[in-house]
């Protein structure tokens, strides 16, 4: 025996399949400045929103049967109809911005609320600030929360990214009234410059100083905190700009000097610090790997990413476990290309079985780039590691280790001595932005 449709025990199909057959519409929605048609029905509207309900039912009852809707377009306009009629809708990153506002402009408080966690769980640096702008328009606290504590951890990817740029003046103006953020208070006044001169670039001007002054205005030039600055920061990065007039920049430079504040912007830091900080993956340490005399033309070694920009000032090295000492080299790679080589002695130290070494410069590491590191050493037998983590947290900085990536050019390689769980390394120690 044939089913029929109305024999579904879903309401939600039996609403759509009147929809989607156009039974018994009664009012047709005139979609975009083209005036797509699509055609609906009163009841199923006025029951799931209450500006519609309000459209149709109310003292002043729409009369015509064609509702003109030209700020949505017809694909989005049909999603939001759909979800009227199911209570289902599929959200994607490309329609999730429209029908939030879609469903705030008809106070369909569910959709609104589906559309909110959706963009709550995909923030990213290249989509906070569209985002962040959202939420002050439709008065979404709960999501402008959350993308001010993206930002406040993620500060200096979020500046640097080229999408910041496009944020509106209400949206840069929360962001420079946050007393905490991870990067320095430079970094926030490029970022300021850079968001002005895209706008008076695109009218066609030259982003010169005043220009700039005068893009920003009071509200915005008032939230930097030149003061907080470091003389070397402002001399290098502001005094030279001619963005602050002669009188802002002599008071900021007086506030340097005599450790008091003379200006009209706030001096207090926004609680950024920088840390170096010893992420351990050793978790067992053993004698008799011998590295350098099983394997002395091998070299051992790790690849690596860090989650967030950060420095490595240190490597912890194991040391030789008998009375003698060992030449070590140490590269460190990004890609396949070395930004870092050093040599030191390793030697023996009664007590000890691993050591730091600091590096004789800082390697600035950025967020999710593959770095790889290895060492190479002759004479005496070093201490190894049987146990091994291969990822690794502290404050907001993840290293994660995998085994190595890349082949030198001028050593054998050997799987024995370039897994993750064994050997290599003791330790690193990472210099890393936290609050203070």
């Amino acid at each position: 025996m044939a089913t029929t449709w109305q024999h579904s025990e879903s309401f939600a199909d039996t609403n759509l399949k009147m929809l989607d057959d156009e039974y018994l519409c009664d009012v047709i929605l005139a979609a975009g400045n083209d005036h797509k048609r699509l055609k609906c029905h009163k009841f199923i509207l006025a029951s799931r929103s209450p500006v519609f309900h309000t459209m149709f039912c109310g003292a002043f009852a729409e009369s015509s049967d064609v509702i003109n809707i030209p700020d949505i377009e017809e694909p989005i306009l049909r999603i939001l109809v759909r979800y009227l009629y199911s209570g289902k809708v599929d959200l994607t990153a490309d329609i999730v911005m429209p029908l939030i506002y879609a469903a705030n402009k008809y106070d369909i408080s569910g959709l609104e609320t589906t559309c909110e966690l959706f963009l709550k769980e995909r923030i990213d640096p290249n989509n906070v600030c569209m985002i962040l702008d959202q939420a002050i328009r439709f008065d979404y606290q709960g999501l402008k929360q959350q993308c001010l504590d993206f930002i406040e951890n993620k500060s200096k990817c979020v500046l640097e990214a080229d999408a910041f740029v496009e944020i509106s003046k209400e949206g840069l103006k929360e962001v420079l009234e946050m007393n905490r953020m991870l990067c320095s208070e430079s970094e926030v006044y490029l970022a300021c410059k850079r968001w002005a001169s895209k706008r008076i670039e695109s009218t066609g001007r030259q982003a010169t100083g005043e220009e700039i002054w005068n893009t920003l205005g009071d509200e915005i030039i008032n939230l930097i905190r030149f003061p907080s600055m470091t003389s070397e920061e402002f001399t290098d990065f502001v005094s030279n700009d001619n963005v602050l007039t002669k009188e802002e920049t002599l008071s900021v430079f007086q506030t340097l000097i005599k450790k008091r504040n003379v200006t009209k912007f706030k001096n207090e830091t926004r609680g950024m610090t920088t840390k170096p900080y010893l992420l351990v993956r050793s978790v067992g340490v053993c004698t008799g790997a011998g590295m350098n005399s099983r394997f002395r033309c091998i070299a051992n070694g790790l690849t690596f990413t860090v989650s967030t920009e950060c420095e490595m000032t240190g490597v912890d090295m194991f040391l030789p476990y008998s009375e003698c000492y060992a030449e070590c080299e140490i590269e460190i790679r990004e890609g396949t290309r070395i930004i870092h080589s050093q040599s030191f002695p390793l030697i023996y130290d009664p007590g000890l079985k691993h050591k730091l070494v600091h590096l004789d410069k800082r390697i600035h590491l950025n967020g999710m780039q593959e770095y790889s590191i290895t060492h190479r050493t002759t004479g005496a037998s070093l201490y190894g590691c049987y146990s091994s983590l291969a990822q690794i947290s502290i404050h907001n900085v993840t290293l994660t280790l995998i085994d190595l990536q890349v082949r030198t050019s001028d050593v054998e390689t050997s799987d024995h001595v370039n897994i993750v769980d064994c050997e290599q390394f003791y330790g690193f120690e990472l210099s890393i932005n936290t609050f203070d």
